[in-house]
């Protein structure tokens, strides 16, 4: 039997499923999310079904699996922004070593 209790969880969980792919195509596309709302609702989420019977909790299951995956993905995707940036920063590095050298020579 499913609970309104069980029902509104399903919403959230699903809410949150969205709301951390959203996070994740604004970080492909170079944007910053806001990944404390997300945090701060991830905990508010696992802190409502810790409230509910076990029968409830293992209802929910493939959701949070879902939300699981999606949670999984965005790691993914931060540290792929990561390596990114890392990158550029060494290109940018080397540039700048390559500009300061030359400064350095009669060549200019």
């Amino acid at each position: 039997m499913t609970s309104s209790a069980q029902l509104q969880l399903a919403r959230v969980c699903g809410e949150l499923v969205t709301a951390v792919a959203i996070a994740r195509a604004t970080i492909e596309h170079g944007g910053n999310p806001d990944l404390e709302a997300l945090v701060e609702r991830l905990r508010q989420l696992l802190d409502e079904i810790g409230a509910v019977p076990a029968a409830e909790q293992r209802a929910l299951l493939p959701r949070l699996m879902g939300l699981a995956e999606e949670i999984e993905a965005l790691g993914g995707t931060i540290d792929a922004e990561r390596r990114r940036c890392r990158e550029a920063l060494a290109k940018g590095g080397a540039s700048a070593r390559a500009i300061a050298a030359y400064a350095k020579t009669d060549l200019n």
